[in-house]
Order: C-alpha cells, then structure tokens, then sequence
C-alpha cells in the first residue's frame, strides 16, 4: 500500500501541536524526542511510526479537538517553517534535550514521570529519560 504522507511530514505535524507556541529550541527538543525514540530499539525505527503509536502524541489521538488542526497546514507558515528546523535539528544531533524520550506539559504530570530521570526543562515542557 502506498503511503500517503512522508515520516517528515508526520513528524513536522506533531511537532507544529506538541511544541505549539514554543521557541525553536524547544521545537527541537520536541523533535529530539521523537528521533531518540526512533533510534532506540523500544519504539518503532520510523519517525511516522513513532508520532502515531496510540496515546503517545496527542495530535494523532481521536479524541483531541486539536488533532483536526493538522488539515489547515501551510509549509509557508513560518511556525511550520520553524518545525521543518527542528526536525532537521534533531537528526542532525542536537542535544538541547539531552538524551530525553518523554516529555510533558509542565503544568500536567503523568502517571510515569515519577520513574523516568528529569534531564531538562525549556518553555512549557518538562523532558525525560527513561
């Protein structure tokens, strides 16, 4: 079957929704999250497999009234422009994130933070490495 959206562009959705109102930096964290997880053997080694596992990213989750957003998406946008960065960023090896594989809000705490080592905080995220 013929995919019909690239890795990169579902990666550069996710990241317009998880890091939405964040700086560039913390758009490359988000991003750097998502290639850790590729590179690591617990998740799937395909960047739009990783974004789209169930409950993961909250873009790709039925029941977010955001997730319908990604329709109205305009590669000239420049908060777009800036994700196409970060993605580019974080396979290129940046380490603002320094190693994380989660993130969350930081006005929210998940079930799981309390076991994953806190690895750094930027804008409105709180990053893991578990």
């Amino acid at each position: 079957m013929a995919r019909l959206i690239s890795d990169d562009a579902l990666v550069v959705i996710t990241l317009w929704s998880e890091a939405e109102g964040e700086d560039i930096i913390g758009k490359t964290m988000v991003a750097e999250v998502i290639y850790n997880r590729v590179l690591d053997p617990r998740w799937p080694d395909s960047p739009g497999q990783v974004v789209l596992q169930p409950a993961h990213f909250s873009e790709w989750n039925q029941n977010d009234p955001r997730s319908v957003r990604s329709l109205l998406l305009d590669d000239t946008d420049p908060i777009v422009q800036d994700c196409i960065r970060a993605w580019g960023a974080a396979q290129a090896g940046s380490t603002f994130a320094k190693g994380a594989n989660h993130y969350h809000a930081i006005h929210t705490t998940p079930y799981w933070a309390p076991k994953m080592t806190e690895v750094a905080r930027h804008g409105g995220h709180i990053f893991y490495r578990g």
